[in-house]
């Protein structure tokens, strides 16, 4: 893929996010691995709270310009819309999954689903939108992707119809209320430590 120049690019606010991702897994990681349960809790609990407002931005924004391309670009939108839908069942059922092993399991077949994808977009998605979509639009869309993140879910809400995008959008904004008191009951790492997972 060719290079992006300009910050507010929406395939460089991709690209950023999923180096962000990369780098909390890393930190779940080392949490799980040194068996500190806690601070494992927490990064898990970030990475959904990433994954998930991710999702919906690209959802909402990215995927759209792909669509608007033609026949091509809405294929390339329908399997990465089948991937979210898979990532989310996944991380659904690790939110509700007490025990450790079984935890575990299905979170390696979890992150296997995710860099698989993002490898995806990377590889064929994202230089698709650089093709076809002028830099100025992507350009444009940037501050909207970060808009919907702000806004959106911060759970995975797999029952979601991903279609049509306007009602995924309505109850979207509805859920995200809920979705943030939600995380107010919940243990996070501190924001100079989200910080420092975000690429410089």
């Amino acid at each position: 893929m060719g290079a992006v120049y300009d910050e507010n690019d929406i395939v460089q606010i991709v690209l950023t996010d999923h180096r962000t991702v990369e780098n909390q897994i890393a930190k779940w990681q080392e949490m799980r691995n040194a068996n500190n349960c806690d601070e494992a809790t927490k990064w898990f609990n970030q990475l959904v709270f990433e994954i998930a407002r991710h999702s919906v931005a690209e959802e909402q924004v990215l995927y759209p310009l792909m669509e608007a391309v033609g026949k091509e670009g809405l294929q390339l939108s329908e399997n990465a819309l089948q991937d979210h839908k898979k990532i989310k069942v996944a991380l659904e059922a690790l939110r509700h999954e007490k025990d450790e092993a079984e935890f575990d399991r299905k979170m390696q077949q979890m992150l296997q689903e995710l860099l698989g994808h993002m490898q995806t977009e990377e590889d064929i998605e994202l230089p698709f939108v650089m093709k076809n979509v002028p830099v100025e639009k992507r350009i444009s869309e940037g501050p909207a992707f970060q808009r919907m993140k702000a806004i959106g879910p911060t759970l995975p809400h797999p029952s979601f119809k991903e279609r049509p995008q306007v009602l995924q959008a309505v109850v979207g904004l509805l859920t995200a209320p809920v979705d943030r008191l939600r995380d107010l009951f919940k243990e996070f790492p501190s924001a100079d430590e989200v910080q420092a997972t975000k690429p410089v």
